[in-house]
């Protein structure tokens, strides 16, 4: 069915810079104050738990089917066409509020006298073009800016110790008022975002060349990832403090901006703001092109024909999200997870395992 196939490899460093995305930059788990860090960890395992224990058999009952696919066998066409639909309407709906996310991060950083549109009208043709290349070039492409990106994060973490900013008494007392905290704080709105987005890669997984251990690779790139935000997160905390950690839209690039080594090295957030563009990019196409995917399974038309009309649909309801930034992470933050995300990352997934399980026992 597919002629473009993926390595494990390549799916590796896609599962890394994806679940990076914008989670590295914003502030995630500070419902656990201090404690941040460990909700970010406690999201990751529930996230591991449940791409393994629900997306794995899945794939592995049947590895060349996307979701869309999948949820038209296991409840036939009339019922699985509209969920598979709205699983397109999800995907595209969250890669428009990555790109959101994105531009008003440059808005508010550097590009301040610049409107909003410009902005992430750039980002979409880059994209749209990308995409319209096909999934293999796109997952490669992963490949090179997954290094590049890595190597902007460790130098950062090495500028921070350099700098002498860090304090680890902000981290503590660990666990000070129990566990609670950090439960609530992990579930659901950490699992959901970024972890519990692993569901797009249910679009993706079928284009992975070997299907033996492929869940295994992908699960070690969220662990990864999850590693490195605690100890972003853990890293933001000992600079700014909870209170500052908590408020601020963006505590990376506050927390980078105060990097001063012998009044040499100054103003080390461009860092931030390379890192920001490399991964949002990859985090808005991930979504875009599980989307594409999704239109051109339901709607039977070429993938390549659907790339450009898909992503205006992204780009127009990015501008319509929300009115003002302070409303977008609102609904991002206390809405989408509960009402949006829980069911779409594991309520329908869930259900559906079940269900093939039971129509297809002997697979």
């Amino acid at each position: 069915m597919h002629k473009e196939s993926i390595g494990r490899g390549t799916l590796f460093t896609w599962v890394i810079i994806y679940e990076l995305g914008n989670a590295i930059l914003i502030s995630i788990g500070t419902g656990a104050k201090q404690d941040a860090w460990l909700a970010v960890l406690l999201g990751m395992l529930i996230g591991v738990a449940v791409f393994g224990w629900i997306y794995g058999p899945l794939y592995h009952m049947f590895p060349t089917e996307p979701i869309t696919s999948l949820i038209r066998k296991a409840v036939g066409t009339r019922i699985g066409w509209p969920i598979g639909f709205a699983y397109m309407t999800y995907f595209a709906y969250i890669s428009s509020r990555n790109l959101r996310d994105f531009g008003e991060l440059l808005i508010s950083s550097t590009y301040d006298e610049t409107p909003l549109l410009p902005i992430q009208v750039l980002m979409m043709l880059s994209l749209a073009y990308l995409i319209s290349r096909g999934v293999e070039v796109f997952a490669r492409t992963t490949q090179i800016f997954c290094s590049i990106l890595l190597l902007f994060i460790f130098a950062s973490y090495i500028l921070v110790i350099l700098s002498g900013l860090l304090d680890v008494s902000r981290l503590l007392p660990v666990l000070g008022k129990g566990f609670m905290p950090v439960i609530h704080a992990a579930f659901p709105l950490t699992y959901t975002f970024p972890f519990g987005e692993m569901i797009a890669f249910l679009m993706l997984l079928p284009y992975v060349n070997v299907v033996r251990k492929t869940i295994r690779t992908a699960s070690y790139g969220i662990v990864l990832s999850g590693l490195l935000i605690s100890l972003t997160i853990s890293m933001n905390i000992a600079i700014l403090g909870v209170d500052i950690v908590s408020r601020a839209t963006f505590p990376t690039y506050t927390a980078i901006s105060k990097v001063n080594i012998a009044e040499i090295l100054q103003r080390m957030d461009v860092l931030v703001l390379l890192s920001l563009i490399i991964s949002s990019y990859f985090k808005i196409g991930t979504f875009y092109i599980a989307a594409v995917l999704a239109a051109s399974d339901l709607f039977r038309i070429t993938y390549n024909k659907l790339a450009v009309s898909i992503g205006l649909c992204i780009l127009f309801s990015s501008m319509i999200i929300a009115n003002n930034f302070s409303e977008h992470l609102e609904e991002g933050l206390i809405v989408i997870p509960p009402y949006f995300h829980l069911p779409f990352q594991a309520g329908i997934p869930l259900l559906l395992l079940i269900i093939l399980k039971i129509r297809f026992r002997h697979r």
